[in-house]
């Protein structure tokens, strides 16, 4: 199943007082659904695809959490890229750094005064400082709950456990390593999410595994804890037999493979590193 810019789509129960939330399981009269969910967040481009049955306090719990955490994350792409999200293409602006992208890009780095009077210091690597900090573990409940926004919903019971960890209510300590992949060949102007579910009994294989394609990265991912699946992926040969099996991706090269499992927030650091061209 495909999701981007030729789908505008509407995912679930179209008749607001039939709603019921995928994530809390409340009903229109515990809760409301009055806003558009985006099934991607809207800051991230997404304007088409829309997940009917969220309702407003997960809308917001999640906008003010994972999701606000995969954006921050993703957010020097968002402006590299002029991304539009509800209020526009981001100016950024953390503890050493601004970043504009009006007519050109425009990044102002401030240093230290150690940094400043450093003489080994490489002008060429910029060390960006965020004010934001980041659990890793939040970007990987956020990809996942882009998928969980756009499963049918009869497959939606195979995820329960699923939906208690994105929500905070399971802690665990090791998930499968997310691929990722930086690529121009990929390039999308509008996110894309691909949904792959398991045909077959064979356990050997995740039952669910989604690729999030945002400007030239891709993020492929095991969609965790559904009840259809016997192991984690953890081990290093389980996860190479799943890897190997999607051949799609095992033939491209270039794919780092990153632990995601860390729960704790720690201080947002973006490293750049410039090089000079020489022009004809």
């Amino acid at each position: 199943m495909v999701f981007d810019d030729q789908t505008k789509s509407r995912i679930g129960e179209p008749d607001k007082s039939k709603r019921i939330c995928r994530f809390c399981g409340k009903g229109s009269g515990k809760v409301t659904f009055k806003n558009d969910a985006h099934s991607i967040s809207e800051a991230l481009g997404n304007k088409k695809i829309i997940t009917n049955d969220e309702c407003d306090s997960c809308n917001a719990q999640f906008g003010a959490g994972i999701e606000h955490e995969l954006v921050q994350y993703l957010d020097l792409y968002r402006n590299f890229f002029q991304v539009r999200g509800k209020t526009g293409v981001p100016k950024l602006k953390g503890k050493n750094y601004e970043i504009k992208h009006d007519d050109k890009l425009n990044i102002s780095h401030f240093l230290s005064e150690e940094e400043d009077n450093d003489p080994d210091r490489d002008s060429f690597n910029l060390r960006l400082e965020s004010h934001e900090s980041i659990a890793l573990q939040s970007i990987y409940k956020a990809l996942v709950k882009y998928a969980l926004g756009v499963m049918p919903a009869d497959q939606l019971e195979r995820f329960r456990e699923t939906i208690d960890w994105i929500n905070g209510m399971k802690s665990i300590n090791e998930l499968p390593k997310v691929a990722i992949l930086t690529s121009y060949h990929l390039f999308v102007e509008h996110p894309k999410l691909v949904l792959s579910i398991r045909k077959s009994e064979d356990q050997t294989l995740p039952y669910a595994v989604a690729e999030f394609r945002f400007t030239f990265l891709a993020f492929v991912f095991i969609i965790p804890f559904s009840s259809k699946d016997s192991l984690n992926f953890n081990k290093p040969e389980d996860f190479n037999h799943y890897w190997q099996s999607f051949n799609h991706y095992s033939a491209q090269d270039g794919w780092n493979f990153k632990n995601m499992s860390d729960q704790v927030k720690r201080p947002f650091v973006m490293k750049l590193k410039f090089e000079v061209s020489e022009q004809e």
